[in-house]
């Protein structure tokens, strides 16, 4: 029972998040990760992550090149009025797309 609450305590705490991720290689030991998640420093922390691995399992590290981020959801206006009516957030799993450049070294 002490277990399962301090496992429960902890993602919570570590502020468990979902997102898409996809990694597209390119040359020259350079990729691409494509996140989306409706929040957006999830999907950045996701991203990272995925790119971490990927170029760890290269047997290389991970370094940033460039990151850019852009909101793909519905207007805010909208998704307040949709949470006041229907008590849902209006958010989706693709709200944010983070596209975070990288290179395995």
């Amino acid at each position: 029972m002490l277990r399962s609450v301090s496992w429960l305590l902890f993602l919570t705490l570590s502020g468990c998040c979902t997102a898409n991720v996809n990694i597209l290689p390119k040359e020259n030991n350079a990729a691409q990760a494509i996140a989306t998640s409706a929040n957006e420093s999830c999907a950045l922390q996701k991203a990272q992550v995925k790119a971490g691995a990927y170029c760890t399992k290269l047997g290389k590290r991970y370094v940033a090149i460039k990151t850019d981020s852009t909101y793909r959801g519905a207007d805010p206006n909208a998704k307040l009025a949709v949470s006041l009516l229907t008590g849902q957030s209006g958010s989706t799993s693709e709200d944010y797309r983070v596209d975070l450049d990288f290179k395995c070294e």
